[in-house]
């Protein structure tokens, strides 16, 4: 396994984390929502980025 290839399957699954956080959060937890909303974007920003660089 690359080190591209181990960065896509850890920020994927960091992205699916916290995606499955946000969408089970209750409505009235802003912080929760909050902080998996940015680390998803993060993670998603992160793949875009070792797509971009390695394709």
């Amino acid at each position: 396994m690359t080190m591209t290839t181990a960065g896509l399957v850890i920020l994927g699954a960091l992205a699916g984390i916290s995606l499955w956080g946000l969408l089970t959060s209750k409505p009235g937890d802003v912080a929760r929502q909050q902080w998996s909303g940015i680390v998803a974007l993060a993670s998603v920003v992160g793949i875009a980025i070792l797509v971009l660089v390695e394709g």
